[in-house]
């Protein structure tokens, strides 16, 4: 029995998905951006650095230590997108540390000594093991409605680019096929840095001034990639908070909804020392969301 072409024609939809985006964000070390992605809802991080020990109400996965195989952190990824959870973000920290244990794996299974020494078809390889974990992302956001949140560091390199020519830029800190088939993944890419001001001396010689502010770049600009795609509407530049992040998304949850939430949190854990407290954290966190959603993480951690 042949295919039924005009069937699968006929199944063509306009519909619109209503899915959180996926993010890939960049940026200098230091900048804030693990504290920026751990104020997602109900965040679990994929750890493969130390960075984030620090930050509470934000689950680690693995729960002692960090990532130490390209096995490890495809099984950690799988057991987020096929295990029972409530969790609503999962953020990577970091992709740059990452991608070496990808390299370590097929540099092991190919038997060489080097990933150069794997000659012709190196690159090949290394992209279709890195879809393989990229497959687990879309999985995760769009099977388990989850924001995805890749984070890496920022490395200046020579960006090629046939209209403009070459000059330097910005780009994340990893292997180029790995970085360009993440870019292209992803819905968001953002550049985070601290901001500068460029003044011009009486000798003719500009120097940088650092304003203190912290920025987030979501279109590309002169010296770093950026983009969003369409259907996206975020200005070229934020100040780098996840709430005014989520606001210009549209995502933003109210005071309200996130007060609500926590009550019902500490009735269903039932301890009176609980209570106390949380109405304590709550009294002083006001309407303040970020503070709201910490109260709220370091509930589910007791829960």
């Amino acid at each position: 029995m042949g295919t039924d072409y005009n069937a699968l024609i006929a199944s063509a939809s306009d519909a619109q998905a209503d899915l959180p985006p996926t993010v890939l964000l960049y940026g200098e070390g230091g900048v804030g951006k693990t504290t920026f992605a751990s104020h997602a809802p109900a965040p679990v991080l994929l750890a493969a650095e130390d960075g984030a020990r620090r930050i509470r109400g934000v689950k680690r996965l693995p729960g002692d230590g960090v990532v130490e195989s390209w096995t490890q952190a495809l099984e950690l990824t799988r057991a987020v997108a096929y295990g029972e959870h409530q969790f609503k973000t999962f953020i990577v920290d970091t992709l740059d540390l990452v991608e070496p244990h990808c390299v370590a794996h097929l540099v092991k299974s190919s038997g060489k000594r080097s990933f150069e020494a794997m000659g012709w078809g190196k690159d090949e390889a290394l992209l279709a093991e890195w879809r393989v974990w990229l497959g687990l992302l879309e999985h995760i956001r769009n099977k388990r409605n989850m924001m995805v949140i890749l984070i890496a560091h920022a490395a200046a390199r020579t960006i090629n680019d046939p209209t403009l020519g070459s000059f330097s830029g910005w780009s994340g800190k990893c292997n180029k096929q790995v970085w360009a088939a993440t870019y292209n993944w992803a819905d968001l890419v953002m550049f985070a840095q601290h901001d500068l001001a460029l003044h011009e001396q009486d000798n003719g010689k500009a120097r940088s001034i650092v304003t203190g502010a912290r920025v987030l770049h979501t279109q590309r600009g002169t010296g770093f990639e950026a983009k969003q795609r369409e259907g996206f509407q975020l200005p070229a530049r934020l100040p780098l908070s996840y709430d005014t992040f989520a606001e210009a998304l549209g995502v933003a949850e109210t005071a309200d909804v996130l007060r609500a939430r926590i009550r019902e949190l500490v009735e269903a854990i039932g301890r009176d020392d609980v209570a106390k407290k949380a109405e304590v954290y709550l009294k002083k966190a006001g309407t303040n969301v970020s503070k709201l959603r910490e109260i709220e993480n370091n509930l589910k951690a007791v829960a």
